[in-house]
C-alpha cells in the first residue's frame, strides 16, 4: 500500500503543475483578448476627438 501511495503522489505532483499551467494560460489569454478589445475600442473606433 505504501509503494502505490508514493507512486500516486509522484503522479499527482506531475499533474498539478501541468493543470496550473493550463489554467494560468487560459486566464492570460482571456486577459490579453480583453485588453486588445479595449485598446481597439479606445484607439481605433474613438474618432470623436
Amino acid at each position: 500500500a505504501t509503494k502505490s501511495g508514493k507512486k500516486g503522489m509522484v503522479n499527482l505532483s506531475k499533474v498539478v503543475p501541468i493543470a496550473g499551467g493550463l489554467i494560468a494560460a487560459s486566464i492570460d489569454a482571456l486577459a490579453t483578448n480583453l485588453v486588445g478589445k479595449i485598446a481597439i475600442r479606445t484607439f481605433i473606433y474613438d474618432t470623436e476627438e
